[in-house]
């Protein structure tokens, strides 16, 4: 019994350290795209 319940606990903060680790990556990857955005508004700015 005692170990169901240390691996339902483990099971749960593995999935909330999971969701905020992906949470982490959308918002990187979603910052990425804005700077690549940017740079690329630049360039073309610059040649055109």
């Amino acid at each position: 019994m005692v170990y169901y319940v240390m691996g339902l606990i483990r099971l749960k903060i593995g999935f909330l350290l999971l969701l905020h680790h992906s949470l982490h990556i959308d918002r990187a990857m979603s910052s990425n795209n804005y700077i690549s955005s940017l740079c690329l508004a630049a360039n073309y700015t610059t040649q055109g």
